[in-house]
């Protein structure tokens, strides 16, 4: 194994950032997929403008699911058991 340093989980800086990244994460893809809903649930929000926002909230909600799901949970739980720590 090399001489690369375990992440701290117990520095208050890192908590701090942790805490923003996963409300930033789970706000984002809220907020993207009601932007989605109302679209498609409300035909008076059917404008031009409403169209390219259901558009970035689709590119948003794909980008935000690859990076928390498919990047950084498996990546948390592998070094989580690696390292001895359950994080969830």
């Amino acid at each position: 194994m090399d001489d690369t340093p375990l992440p701290n989980y117990t520095d208050p800086i890192n908590i701090l950032a942790a805490v923003f990244i996963f409300v930033n994460g789970i706000m984002g893809t809220v907020t993207n997929l009601l932007i989605i809903y109302i679209f498609i649930k409300s035909p008076t929000e059917r404008t031009s403008f409403n169209v390219i926002c259901v558009f970035r909230g689709i590119g948003n909600t794909i980008i935000l699911t690859w990076g928390f799901l498919a990047t950084f949970l498996p990546i948390t739980l592998i070094f989580g058991v690696l390292d001895g720590l359950y994080i969830l």
